[in-house]
This record gives C-alpha cells, structure tokens and sequence, in this order.
C-alpha cells in the first residue's frame, strides 16, 4: 500500500517532497510517537482486567486513549512542538 501511494504522489512535483518545517518537526514526532506507544501499552497492561471485563470494556478502552492522547500531546509540548499561533518554530 505504501508503494502504491509513493508511486501515485509522484506525480505531484514539489507538493509531496519534505519541506523545512517538516523536517523540523520530524523527530519531536517520532519521539512523542514513541512516548505515546510505551504509555499506551503501560496502560493496556494496568487496565487489563477492566478491558477484559464486559461492563468496563469501553470506559477502560476510552480511558486508554485519553491516557495515550495525553501522554502525545504532552510530549510533544514538552518538546517545544507546540506554540502559540502566528509564531515561527
């Protein structure tokens, strides 16, 4: 599938290459990506009876993606990833 779409965005020119900005903001997400994914299993494993259990099943569940989502955004924010709007990064 990845191939498909590298095959199919290359006909875009300069729309599909990495820019500064991204290149930039790359390895503050990898990193906060990284952060997100030991969190989330960290809390797949402290939520495990809860997410096995029929009446908890979807509150654990929300409650590891808020967990997950959280832990990202902290990270990234942490980082320097995050500014006010209009600011230059």
């Amino acid at each position: 599938m990845a191939l498909q779409l590298w095959r199919g965005t290359r006909s875009f020119g300069a729309a599909t290459r990495l820019d500064q900005r991204l290149r930039r903001r790359l390895p503050r997400i990898g990193i906060a990506t990284a952060v997100m994914a030991a969190t989330v299993a960290g809390a797949c494993g402290g939520f495990s009876g809860a997410l096995e259990a029929d009446g908890l099943r979807y509150i654990a569940l929300g409650a590891v993606i808020l967990v997950g989502a959280g832990s990202y955004l902290g990270t990234y924010w942490m980082l320097g990833g995050l500014r006010r709007r209009g600011s230059e990064l």
